[in-house]
C-alpha cells in the first residue's frame, strides 16, 4: 500500500511539474474563476475578494496561500 502510494505522489508530482503543464492564459484562467464563483454561489464583497485573489493566483507555486475560505 505504502508503495503505491509513494509511486501515485511521485507520477502526480512530475504530471503537475510547471514545464509539463500548458500555461493557462489570462482570459481561460478568469473564464475558470468566474465558473468557480457562479458554481459556489458567491455574490458581493465575498464574490469580488474570491475573484482578486483568483486572478493573481500562480497555480504552481504551492507555497501561495490557497482561496481564501467562502
Amino acid at each position: 500500500m505504502a508503495e503505491r502510494e509513494a509511486f501515485t505522489k511521485s507520477c502526480l508530482e512530475k504530471a503537475a511539474a510547471p514545464e509539463k503543464s500548458k500555461a493557462i492564459g489570462q482570459k481561460e484562467k478568469e473564464a475558470n474563476c468566474n465558473q468557480n464563483a457562479k458554481n459556489m454561489k458567491l455574490e458581493g464583497k465575498k464574490k469580488s475578494e474570491y475573484l482578486e485573489h483568483c486572478y493573481r493566483e500562480n497555480d504552481f507555486d504551492h507555497s501561495a496561500p490557497p482561496h481564501p475560505k467562502m
